[in-house]
């Protein structure tokens, strides 16, 4: 079967609602997790299509997560869309020099989003 699962890593109950929707009705399913040790554990046994992460998390950022991933060969080529309410330059910097393929400011722009995942999941292909 065709993996078209998105992970989406925020603390924030609203936004994993708000985007779980979205990714659905882009047609991919949505798993979420809160916290940078969920997502570990959940990368663990499944490999997503994509993940949507936010850089702000309980127990680490989502720049050392996305360092981490990058630090594990099953996983490094999972692409990443960082998420922060911080729109200044150096969040976004710090974001791609991680490893992250993107970066996109809340509150959404539905229609980037949308733009931004399809140019990524067109690329894994």
């Amino acid at each position: 079967m065709e993996n078209k699962t998105v992970l989406i890593v925020d603390d924030d109950e609203e936004i994993q609602k708000l985007l779980s929707v979205f990714i659905k009705k882009l047609g991919y399913r949505a798993e979420t997790r809160t916290n940078a040790i969920r997502a570990k554990e959940w990368l663990s046994s499944n490999r997503p299509i994509l993940m949507l992460i936010d850089i702000m998390l309980p127990d680490a950022t989502g720049i050392e997560l996305c360092q981490w991933l990058n630090s594990q060969e099953d996983l490094k080529n999972i692409p990443v869309i960082h998420m922060s309410a911080l729109t200044d330059e150096i969040a976004q910097e710090d974001s791609l020099l991680s490893g992250a393929r993107d970066f996109i400011s809340k509150p959404f722009d539905f229609k980037i989003l949308k733009k931004k995942i399809e140019n990524l999941v067109k690329e894994e292909r």
